[in-house]
């Protein structure tokens, strides 16, 4: 893995993408959303497509999550479409984000070697 094709802060192994189409994007608002969630900790990549209303984001699930994105959207008056394959795609993208938030300070511990039977020893 090379971290250093992505920016700052942003490790290759946590990395999620998440294409969701949006209602309210506009020309006016366009610039001010892209820079806002641009800037944000741990986004790695994002494209906003104008004609067809859709988010292209990549970002590091151990810094930021989809809820955050949505916040930053919402000041904005803009929104995830609410139809049934948004919503599917949503509740997953934020399940996921959840859990690798909270296994993002899991140690494993198996080390795949078989465990160490003691000796009977003899009387």
């Amino acid at each position: 893995m090379n971290n250093f094709n992505h920016r700052v802060g942003v490790n290759e192994e946590n990395i999620v993408n998440r294409k969701l189409q949006l209602t309210g994007v506009n020309e006016q608002n366009y610039s001010f959303i892209y820079a806002e969630i641009n800037k944000t900790f741990g986004v790695d990549r994002i494209s906003i497509d104008l004609l067809s209303n859709k988010l292209d984001i990549s970002y590091d699930a151990t810094h930021i999550n989809l809820i955050t994105i949505e916040n930053i959207l919402s000041v904005h008056d803009i929104s995830v479409t609410k139809n049934w394959w948004n919503r599917t795609k949503e509740s997953y993208y934020k399940f996921v984000d959840q859990n690798i938030m909270e296994q993002k300070d899991h140690k494993e511990v198996c080390c795949h070697k078989p465990p160490i039977i003691p000796k009977k020893s003899k009387k």
